[in-house]
């Protein structure tokens, strides 16, 4: 049996799958899971024990459905990302019994169009809860978040940690969402306090997010603050992760890389909704929101009032509290 799963596209979101590939295998323990996903999201897996086979999809994936389609049959098919373009792409790919949310206007393409909940529902539940439309009974939700790291993807990393005084904590100042990212001058201030602690902050980001944390690092004005922004790919920030003692991340993928590697892990909350895309199964994962905001969480990428007040309200004080509660 072979079942072909389209996994999602945002890397928060890929994390956030990886206990419906062990809940999969469990329902289906005879299957061959096949991958199909986008970098740099789909490199999470990989190492993954229970993915059978993982492809590479590029521009809009049709052509590489095309050329699945002859690794087939698919007995089934599972879409995770909400698009009409991912539907079509299992379709394509020849998946027989093909089941998602019925969103997008997909419904035509799939054999299981599956309702949007009307309640909040966490990501990592809306995936698993998909299985249970093909496998009876529905499978408990009982795995959490998983990253299988291994040694190649420290090479990079433990040259930069090497001679680093501890405690050292990992600051993520970015978001693809403008509405989800505490204010410039926030880490800026939490970066000078941490090195008046003595600890040391290593800021992150991607290629895309170098300009925003090299201002940071340089208000910050002390070589004791590491800017390692577009120097690692996504499995060796996972393993940076990993050797932090705390991080502190806004509401996107590297927060859920963080506390899944297993590191103590502060998540700053404002538009977005804890409920949906919290931390899941990670009692060492803490969310930090203001409370006494009325508009959130709106789940908007963008403030709709533009003022994005649930963000400044969010103090350096209540992070560092949090932060040296962590470090004990």
């Amino acid at each position: 049996m072979k079942v072909l799963v389209r996994f999602p596209n945002w890397v928060g979101d890929m994390v956030l799958a990886t206990p419906f590939i062990r809940t999969l295998h469990e329902a289906l323990p005879a299957a061959d899971i096949i991958a199909a996903g986008r970098r740099p999201s789909i490199d999470l897996i990989y190492e993954n024990p229970y993915i059978s086979k993982i492809h590479v999809i590029r521009n809009r994936g049709l052509q590489e459905a095309k050329i699945m389609r002859s690794e087939g049959p698919f007995d089934f098919g599972f879409v995770l990302p909400p698009s009409f373009s991912s539907a079509l792409f299992l379709k394509v790919a020849g998946a027989e019994i093909r089941v998602g949310y019925a969103t997008d206007n997909r419904g035509m393409l799939l054999t299981h169009p599956v309702p949007v909940p009307d309640h909040p529902v966490h990501r990592a539940t809306s995936f698993i809860e998909l299985i249970g439309y093909l496998v009876k009974p529905a499978p408990e939700e009982v795995y959490g978040t998983e990253i299988y790291l291994v040694d190649k993807d420290f090479e990079k990393v433990n040259p930069i940690i090497k001679d680093v005084p501890r405690p050292i904590v990992v600051l993520n100042p970015n978001s693809e969402a403008p509405a989800r990212r505490w204010p410039p001058i926030r880490w800026i201030e939490l970066g000078k306090a941490l090195i008046q602690k003595d600890i040391t902050p290593i800021f992150i980001g991607s290629s895309f997010d170098v300009s925003r944390v090299s201002r940071i690092v340089k208000e910050i004005g002390d070589p004791r603050a590491i800017n390692v922004a577009g120097k690692l790919n996504i499995r060796e920030l996972a393993a940076l992760l990993s050797l932090a003692d705390v991080v502190v991340s806004n509401d996107t993928g590297p927060m859920h890389i963080a506390y899944t590697v297993g590191t103590k892990t502060i998540a700053l909350f404002g538009a977005g909704d804890e409920r949906i895309t919290g931390p899941y199964k990670a009692p060492h994962a803490q969310v930090v929101r203001a409370t006494d905001i009325d508009c959130e969480p709106c789940q908007k990428n963008y403030c709709p009032l533009g003022h994005k007040k649930c963000m400044w309200a969010i103090t350096v004080e209540m992070v560092m509290d949090k932060l040296l509660e962590m470090l004990g």
